[in-house]
């Protein structure tokens, strides 16, 4: 006898198993939806006719359509490469020390160099983004640079911090490094500095102690292979300038010994010996020359230079942890400190530090402020400089640390806070530069 269907339910009659196990995974209608929310409305902080009152519960209701964003431009703000150039100086003495053959891959001024153009790079990079200007030669530089991925942890650390940052004004704040403005002469090309407003078309001479000496160090390489030492001999006692290339604008006598004595630099003198092995390898020729506004002629690009640059991290990564080149062009309140330089004479640059700043800082960002230093406060009177004294004794060079920084906003900063001082700024950085280098 064949099955039989069994009858529908009658209306009377409870609904089966199957049934009650397909209304509960029936998905919840809008009308549900809506209900439940009221629910929710009525057990939370409102009122009896649902309107949420808690401005917390409402925010995070919110949290999509109500945003806050500043509407006043950006601003550009000059920043000091003697911080940056200090940490490269100490790894690179660092690694060297550790492992000695290192040198034959490169020496001192060319690790700077070339550490130095991540700087730029990164300089540029905020640059084009937040007033959307480039100068000729950038794409290509650009390009050129993208192809690292990782640096030494202590440089990769200072280029993280090196970026945009909105202070509680609001308006947001862009640090730029100064680079060196386009000289046709090739003597002078990189050595003096320039302003990115006009893309580095003409001279600001006010801003030699913070621009990045890409020509002075260009000479110093060309010097160890053109002389066989290595070293850039910096004035004698008498003043005279050994190894130097004299360079002329009208008509004064300017060479390396008066960059020397101004100490206009983060640093031209004073590196490791360059090993045998290395100058014996220099191609000053490899300086390729570049069209005059080109930024890599200013930046003394070498892509020579860049291939050991490269050859030396791959070897150096076994002695000293490598971080990611940064991304994010966000930054760090760190470089709205300024620092102020203390025991400094003409022919001295200073040892010791104070530091002051405008903002309550957290501790990573205080810690920033001391090592790298972005903001060396140091005025410098160009037109004060007798030129003509061939001895360089008698400059009448003028520091006055102390006058009140006028940033681009047009307002002088406001000191209210004060961090420690750094009575010793070398070994602060090398106990810095110490924490990640790697022991067997």
């Amino acid at each position: 006898m064949e099955n039989q269907p069994s009858d529908p339910p009658s209306e009377g009659r409870k609904p089966g198993k199957k049934q009650q196990m397909s209304t509960q995974r029936r998905q919840p209608s809008f009308k549900d939806r809506q209900k439940a929310l009221a629910r929710r409305a009525d057990t939370s902080s409102g009122t009896p006719d649902g309107i949420i009152t808690d401005l917390k519960k409402l925010s995070t209701l919110m949290e999509e359509t109500c945003q806050i964003s500043p509407i006043q431009a950006p601003i550009g703000l000059d920043v000091s490469a003697a911080g940056f150039v200090d940490i490269c100086s100490t790894t690179y003495q660092s690694l060297v020390v550790t492992q000695p053959s290192l040198s034959d891959c490169l020496s001192e001024p060319e690790f700077l160099l070339a550490s130095s153009w991540f700087l730029a790079q990164r300089s540029l990079n905020l640059m084009s983004t937040y007033f959307h200007r480039t100068v000729t030669g950038q794409l290509e530089f650009m390009r050129t640079m993208e192809s690292f991925k990782t640096l030494p942890t202590p440089i990769a650390y200072y280029l993280s911090h090196f970026g945009v940052v909105t202070p509680p004004s609001g308006r947001p704040v862009v640090p730029q490094v100064v680079l060196p403005f386009r000289n046709d002469d090739d003597n002078l090309v990189g050595m003096e500095p320039g302003r990115f407003e006009d893309g580095y078309a003409s001279i600001s001479s006010q801003m030699f102690f913070y621009m990045v000496p890409f020509g002075s160090w260009k000479r110093s390489i060309c010097n160890a292979r053109t002389y066989h030492d290595g070293t850039y001999v910096a004035a004698n006692a008498n003043g005279q300038a050994q190894h130097s290339i004299d360079v002329r604008r009208n008509n004064p006598k300017l060479n390396d010994a008066v960059y020397t004595h101004l100490g206009c630099f983060p640093k031209i003198d004073g590196f490791l010996p360059c090993s045998h092995n290395r100058w014996n390898n220099i191609d000053p020729a490899a300086f390729v020359t570049y069209a005059g506004n080109d930024i890599r002629r200013s930046l003394a690009f070498n892509s020579s230079i860049l291939n050991q640059y490269s050859l030396f991290l791959l070897r150096a990564q076994a002695f000293i942890s490598m971080s990611n080149v940064p991304v994010s062009l966000d930054g760090d309140m760190s470089i709205l400190t300024r620092s102020v330089g203390v025991r400094r004479t003409q022919l001295q640059r200073a040892q010791g530090f104070t530091f002051d700043v405008g903002y309550n800082l957290s501790l990573d960002s205080m810690i920033a402020s001391r090592l790298f230093r972005y903001r060396e406060i140091i005025t410098y009177f160009n037109a004060a400089i007798n030129f003509a004294d061939q001895n360089f004794v008698n400059l009448n060079l003028a520091y006055d640390a102390n006058e009140a920084y006028v940033t681009t906003v047009g307002q002088v900063d406001d000191t209210n806070f004060e961090i420690s001082p750094v009575p010793e700024i070398n070994t602060l950085l090398l106990s810095f530069v110490r924490k990640f280098m790697k022991t067997k």
